[in-house]
């Protein structure tokens, strides 16, 4: 009996040598998301660089959900307005219908002033991005 106690104690110590370090250097999230302030995103494709932006949440949409604006870098800075989103602090989800991209990040998703998230088409994942709150435009 004693030695199953040593042995518990041994493994709950070393249990925690284990988890200590990694909880002493995950980074917290600290992004915010605020209306009326350009972020710029990098999407990818295949762990490649797929394409760069900026985009800001304008305000309440005529018809519930938050408006959007979002510019591609590189094609003239072109400006497309996406209908439906919704945000808060530090996670969003935005709709294009024309395109029929669903973009998507959550609280989980994000170290320090960093989010990550997931382009999906037709119910499945076509690109990844980050949206970096801490680079503005």
């Amino acid at each position: 009996m004693k030695q199953l106690k040593i042995m518990i104690v041994l493994i709950a110590f070393l249990a925690l040598a284990l988890v200590v370090p990694y909880v002493a250097n995950a980074q917290d999230c600290t992004a915010q998301i605020n209306t009326g302030v350009w972020y710029h995103w990098t999407s990818y494709k295949g762990g490649k660089l797929y394409n760069t932006g900026a985009f800001k949440f304008t305000g309440t949409y005529e018809q519930g959900g938050d408006e959007l604006r979002v510019i591609q870098y590189g094609d003239k800075d072109k400006e497309t307005r996406y209908l439906r989103g919704k945000h808060g602090r530090n996670w969003f989800a935005i709709y294009n219908p024309k395109s029929g991209e669903r973009w998507e990040t959550s609280k989980t998703s994000c170290k320090g002033k960093v989010m990550t998230g997931a382009i999906w088409v037709n119910g499945k994942v076509k690109y990844t991005f980050t949206l970096d709150t801490g680079r503005t435009r």
